[in-house]
């Protein structure tokens, strides 16, 4: 039953439903760690399953994700919710004293973003990585190559597979959900707040 539920974080982890795993799914990824055998297969919600020496592994598929994300960009729209490949991303902009900054300050969300909207350069766009991308990470003083940056702060699989680019017109503000820039941060000075908010 342990084993079971850690498998059953473990998918809630990559984001998937679990409507369609039933008792034979966790039943096949259990027989390998039990039998220490090694292999690899699909499953439900586009999710492969991997056993080895290393230990077990759950990922989403690579394939499947990048094929899921549009090749072009898009530009968001204030309050007018923009789909892009399986994202619907929301983007507002508020006062200070309409948003509730301890809760911003203690948010947990990784998909859930707030900066400042006076740094923030005409429209904002949203894309995937292209190579040679560049920004400054929140809280570091020189800019980074994201391919770098991201192979520094290892975000889990199923989330380097989707890694969304948002920016304006002169820089990258997101690399969701892992990182803002400093350059659009929220600070003392901050008076409009720019939220974005990305859901699956």
């Amino acid at each position: 039953i342990f084993l079971g539920e850690i498998l059953r974080w473990g998918l809630i982890q990559l984001g998937v439903g679990l409507r369609d795993f039933t008792f034979c799914h966790y039943q096949r990824m259990m027989q390998p760690i039990y039998t220490h055998a090694q292999g690899r297969f699909q499953l439900p919600s586009q999710i492969e399953f991997s056993a080895d020496s290393n230990g077990i592994r759950l990922q989403k598929s690579n394939s499947a994700s990048a094929a899921k994300l549009p090749a072009e960009p898009k530009t968001l729209q204030e309050d007018c919710p923009c789909s892009f490949g399986p994202f619907q991303i929301t983007m507002k902009v508020m006062s200070t004293s309409q948003v509730d900054m301890e809760k911003v300050g203690k948010n947990k969300d990784l998909w859930i973003q707030w900066l400042d909207a006076d740094q923030v350069v005409g429209a904002v766009q949203v894309r995937t990585r292209k190579a040679g991308d560049r920004f400054l990470p929140l809280g570091m003083k020189a800019e980074k190559k994201v391919g770098k940056f991201l192979t520094t702060a290892k975000p889990a699989p199923a989330v380097r597979n989707e890694i969304l680019v948002l920016e304006d017109r002169d820089k990258i503000l997101w690399i969701a959900p892992v990182r803002i820039c400093e350059q659009a941060k929220i600070t003392t000075r901050t008076r409009r707040v720019l939220q974005l908010s990305i859901k699956k």
